[in-house]
């Protein structure tokens, strides 16, 4: 296998933007293009804590700039997000019920405090009359990297280099979330997996904040409560702890695993079990010894023994540096079938 790349060069933004744009196919949702304009409400004051508690006609100002497509959802979560166009530029709207206002409320208090060149950018928040909802109003990326992963299943095996690239936008963008908010507490996603990873040209940036907590404000954590359940670290699917740092840091081990085996986008029940159950995750055979090394203390069962996102960053950056594959030399990662067969004892 070949090492002679680096994240430094422009050949893994080249890639990234044939795959996404076009060159290399890429399956995305379809969409009904039959448009409509709502009566909506909208205000940069729905920032402000209080006007997002009584949100009255009264502190949100009037505006005819939105046309949100009457379609098919681009994601669903606990809400659904559309495309749609937003003061002559498209948009993706994240859509919440009135019964909804209080996931409204929390998800903009949160994104609304956000920017990173790997945070997805927070535009405006709206009142749809019309509709009878809330809206989120962001930047519209390409797709997600769940759906990149899906229809790209083996291309860190030709692009190793596009493995740490990606690699080192998540943890940056998660660093930003709980290292460099000024004069405000860390940020705990609670939620990250590839679902909430988007794509856009070379960029990957974070998602979804719905259920994202300061630090300070961190309850006691039930199952339910928090992320998809494979993403989940031992302390919150045990419910021996709260949610911390550390566990996002396992969410980022998780994604990262999926990474060099290619099958965390395949969710039959046996592969599902490796990740649910209260085993100890392994690294692959064809994981080289930094990759492994990384891996194995995001997963760690301790979360004092998980590194930080600086250390995650400072790991795969000196694996760039020396030019050091996530893969051993001259091995071939096997298919989805064949992996559990083939770990560590």
């Amino acid at each position: 296998m070949s090492h002679s790349w680096t994240l430094k060069s422009l050949e893994t933004h080249n890639l990234v933007r044939e795959v996404v744009g076009g060159t290399i196919p890429i399956l995305l949702p379809h969409t009904i293009h039959d448009d409509w304009e709502g009566n909506t409400k909208t205000g940069k004051d729905l920032q402000n804590k209080h006007n997002l508690q009584t949100a009255t006609t009264t502190n949100i100002t009037t505006s005819s700039n939105v046309d949100l497509f009457n379609q098919l959802p681009i994601g669903e979560g606990h809400s659904k997000v559309y495309s749609g166009l937003w003061k002559q530029g498209m948009v993706a709207i994240k859509k919440f019920n009135y019964s909804q206002f209080q996931s409204f409320k929390d998800e903009c208090r949160i994104h609304s405090q956000l920017c990173h060149p790997n945070i997805l950018t927070y535009i405006d928040a709206i009142e749809c009359h019309d509709r009878k909802c809330y809206c989120i109003i962001t930047e519209k990326m390409d797709c997600s990297l769940e759906l990149f992963m899906k229809s790209n299943p083996n291309i860190f095996i030709s692009n190793p280099s596009l493995m740490l690239h990606f690699c080192l936008e998540i943890a940056k963008g998660m660093k930003y979330l709980h290292d460099c908010l000024p004069e405000k507490e860390p940020i705990l996603h609670r939620d990250l997996s590839m679902k909430n990873i988007l794509l856009k040209g070379p960029s990957l940036k974070i998602a979804d904040y719905g259920l994202s907590l300061f630090e300070k404000e961190q309850p006691q954590t039930l199952f339910s409560d928090v992320s998809f359940l494979k993403y989940q670290a031992q302390e919150i699917k045990m419910n021996t702890g709260t949610y911390s740092k550390k566990s996002d840091v396992y969410a980022f081990g998780i994604i990262f695993h999926e990474f060099l085996t290619y099958h965390g986008v395949v969710d039959n029940d046996i592969n599902m079990m490796h990740y649910v159950s209260n085993e100890t995750l392994v690294a692959p055979l064809w994981a080289s010894k930094e990759s492994a090394s990384i891996l194995l203390k995001c997963v760690d069962k301790e979360p004092s023994k998980r590194p930080t996102f600086q250390e995650i960053i400072d790991h795969f950056e000196e694996m760039d540096q020396h030019m050091i594959s996530p893969f051993v030399p001259n091995t071939q990662p096997i298919n989805f079938d064949g992996f559990f067969n083939a770990m560590h004892e």
